[in-house]
């Protein structure tokens, strides 16, 4: 069952060094979390000590559960929160293949303040661009 909403999220960083990290900090509140790694096949759910230092590289997929109950429950309920205003959720993430990217800034990106402002388009540049990296 798929349930929940999809972030993007767009870092220059190795994106298995961002998991880790974020898994790192909820491991903290969620010590009994269960973690199964995949890409077309997801592996088995194991505890995060055992499955940190396996977070695939450059493309992959991260199922996150908080125990093993949260765990069985997922097929049944999906991502839905549960009694706890908690659920399981997964980490899709592969590298841009594309050169550049249009997007909308909707935010202003700087620290400016005491200036209006509007919303406006903006290209971001890759590591798949042949001219990002001299």
């Amino acid at each position: 069952m798929i349930t929940g909403y999809d972030t993007v999220l767009i870092t220059g960083a190795p994106v298995e060094t961002g998991i880790r990290a974020m898994l790192d900090g909820l491991h903290g509140r969620w010590p009994n979390m269960l973690v199964a790694l995949g890409g077309e096949h997801v592996g088995p759910f194991l505890p995060w000590g055992r499955t940190r230092a396996q977070v695939p590289a450059g493309a992959g997929g991260v199922y996150v559960a908080r125990d093993a109950e949260m765990e069985r429950r997922w097929d049944d309920v999906g991502y839905s929160l549960m009694e706890h205003a908690e659920g399981p959720f997964a980490v899709l993430y592969e590298s841009s293949s594309q050169p550049a990217v249009e997007i909308q800034l909707n935010e202003n990106p700087y620290e400016r303040r005491g200036f209006g402002f509007e919303p406006y388009s903006a290209t971001l540049v890759t590591a798949a661009c042949r001219w990002s990296r001299s």
